[in-house]
């Protein structure tokens, strides 16, 4: 993909491969919504994603927070309206749920790589719970590692490199 004559972005076959993360449900998905860390400091506020400044409908206001004690974060997506989700969206779900693992509060940074396999887009009108975690960090980069549930079942999953940036950088 090129803006202009400048490449921004660039997709490869890749093989096929699974992630192991549960799901927690949608109920502690929401509970563990409400300690989302962008709801105090968040790197990038109009994030399609993830935003706080993003009001409903507009975006995927996705807000995952930490589960109890343990190295996931969860969130619910509740996917509107009665249009089937086409796949740049899935990809986009499965996005800041990684980067919040990997501590974007404290470590901001910007997706490097993501890898992606989708087997079928949520239903529209559901609650699918989209789950991260973070399983490297190396230097300035973070490895993680997320999951798109509906009604218990993983529907899609993506493995992530973050790079830590100064936001200044994007922001200004």
């Amino acid at each position: 993909m090129f803006d202009g004559a400048h490449l921004v972005a660039e997709a490869i076959e890749a093989e096929s491969f699974t992630v192991n993360l549960p799901d927690v449900g949608v109920d502690a998905a929401v509970e563990a919504s409400k300690g989302y860390p962008g709801f105090l400091v968040h790197p990038f506020p109009g994030c399609f994603v993830c935003g706080t400044d993003r009001e409903t409908g507009d975006g995927l206001r996705i807000f995952p927070g930490r589960v109890d004690d343990t190295p996931y974060f969860a969130a619910p997506w509740y996917v509107g309206g009665d249009a089937e989700v086409e796949g740049p969206v899935i990809w986009a779900s499965l996005d800041c749920p990684s980067g919040w693992s990997a501590d974007l509060e404290g470590r901001p940074a910007v997706l490097g790589r993501m890898t992606a396999q989708v087997l079928r887009a949520p239903r529209p009108g559901s609650t699918a719970v989209v789950m991260g975690t973070t399983f490297e960090v190396e230097g300035r980069k973070s490895f993680t590692a997320s999951a798109l549930f509906e009604g218990g079942e993983m529907i899609a999953w993506a493995r992530h490199t973050w790079i830590e940036i100064d936001p200044a950088d994007f922001n200004g």
